[in-house]
């Protein structure tokens, strides 16, 4: 078992799809639906709007800094996510989902 999105035949169909849905799966970002999916570094479920964020940041490399304007400088040695990742989403996912919107949709405009 594993916390992280596994590059199985359902991920590899929806990166090949993901250009047409990336504006999708940026609304969701502030989707707090609670799922059964669960990651290391964050004690509860994940919602909607984690899943989606991961997926994003899985094919596109957001740089994480500059999306979330945070440093992460701690990680747990059982985990990849850094510690406060799931966190600082849960605190500013509405800036979040904007911030990936300009970084994606409009590049030349991102600060």
């Amino acid at each position: 078992m594993t916390s992280e999105i596994v590059a199985d035949k359902l991920f590899v169909r929806l990166k090949h799809n993901y250009k047409n849905y990336r504006r999708y799966f940026i609304d969701q970002i502030s989707n707090t639906n609670t799922t059964q999916a669960t990651a290391c570094g964050k004690k509860s479920e994940l919602v909607v709007g984690d899943i989606a964020f991961l997926i994003i940041d899985k094919i596109d490399h957001l740089p994480a800094f500059k999306i979330m304007q945070t440093q992460f400088d701690v990680i747990d040695s059982n985990c990849h996510y850094p510690v406060g990742y799931f966190n600082t989403i849960d605190k500013n996912r509405n800036l979040i989902q904007k911030r990936t919107m300009h970084y994606l949709i409009h590049p030349n405009h991102f600060k």
